[in-house]
């Protein structure tokens, strides 16, 4: 493998490095609100729209599913310049996905954390209005 300077790498390519994405865990955006992890859970999910699909997809740095009742799935944020475990009821959780290469979840759609991309709230001026004749 070949050497690569730390100085061109992208904060997703280091945060990859260092905490590399095992799997992709899709839990009940309903729930996620319902909690009150929104605003946390956000900032971490692959997904950007999850209200339009009711789902919120995280990628993860390991999970267990040892316990009877929650599935327990590490994280971590370089950009939030944290890390941690949550506990999701099994309920609430509709897929993991997990390939033997975790590089490979690249390979089916995984782009990587963008946070900046999806929490950037840019203000957009107020449309003209219509011109319609009365």
């Amino acid at each position: 493998m070949a050497e690569v300077d730390e100085t061109v790498m992208t904060p997703i390519e280091k945060a990859r490095e260092q905490s590399p994405i095992t799997a992709l865990v899709t839990i009940r955006y309903q729930w996620v609100r319902t909690a009150g992890l929104e605003r946390l859970l956000l900032h971490l999910a692959d997904n950007r729209n999850p209200s339009l699909t009711g789902t919120l997809v995280l990628p993860v740095t390991r999970y267990d599913m040892s316990d009877p009742s929650f599935v327990e799935v590490a994280f971590s944020s370089p950009e939030m310049e944290l890390e941690g475990i949550l506990l999701v009821p099994k309920a609430e959780v509709i897929a993991i996905l997990k390939t033997e290469d975790p590089s490979d979840l690249f390979k089916v759609g995984y782009r990587g954390r963008a946070t900046s991309e999806a929490m950037d709230l840019k203000s957009v001026p107020d449309p003209p209005p219509p011109d319609v004749p009365n």
